[in-house]
């Protein structure tokens, strides 16, 4: 079931799902050696249960008391941006969550997404496409004119014997701070699309 906040922009999953390949040869892929770690967010397909998603509104401040970002990104209505944000402390090497979408190895369209991570293991690239189908992880925004470094990365852990793509606390986050991570060059190339794009109508 969506959280709340969700948007019917994506299709909410709680696990990410391989495409254009068989199942069985992404999990030979990605078999780790380690059989035994457990990770409860994966086990339970969950988020960290601090985390909520938070609409970013046109009067949406950070705390350094700036306007947000993204808050003046024109979308229609029901479409507004959105921030994961947490509603209680969160210690520094938390696993947040799995980066859901549908996992292939084909290269991407030439098209920027934005969202989607490249992700390598063992000298193989795997494109985690979250443009449709999604959790909570995709409303994860970049750390850029909101605070100086962001408080997660994205990296790959294992779970049962398998890798999965996670966002993980790189530092602690205090109840009422936004859950941010470094984009690259992707938040750039976004934002001045974003001011070459007219107002939508409601």
């Amino acid at each position: 079931m969506p959280p709340k906040n969700w948007t019917d922009t994506f299709i909410y999953s709680p696990e990410s799902i391989p495409i254009g390949i068989h199942p069985s040869i992404i999990k030979g892929f990605l078999a780790s050696e380690d059989q035994t770690k457990i990770v409860p967010c994966l086990e339970e397909k969950r988020v960290h249960p601090n985390l909520h998603i938070v609409k970013i509104t046109p009067d949406h401040k950070t705390k350094t008391g700036k306007t947000h970002p993204l808050a003046s990104i024109h979308s229609k209505k029901g479409h507004e941006e959105r921030g994961i944000f947490a509603h209680s402390a969160i210690a520094t090497g938390t696993i947040l969550g799995e980066y859901v979408g549908e996992i292939n190895m084909k290269h991407p369209s030439t098209e920027q997404k934005k969202y989607c991570w490249m992700a390598q293991i063992n000298k193989v690239i795997f494109h985690i496409d979250a443009e449709s189908v999604a959790n909570e992880m995709v409303f994860v925004n970049d750390y850029r004119n909101i605070r100086e470094a962001p408080n997660c990365l994205g990296k790959w852990v294992t779970h049962r014997g398998f890798y999965h793509f996670v966002y993980e606390t790189t530092q602690d986050i205090d109840a009422g701070d936004e859950v941010l991570v470094n984009y690259g060059e992707i938040w750039e190339i976004f934002m001045e699309q974003q001011k070459k794009t007219p107002p939508k109508g409601e």
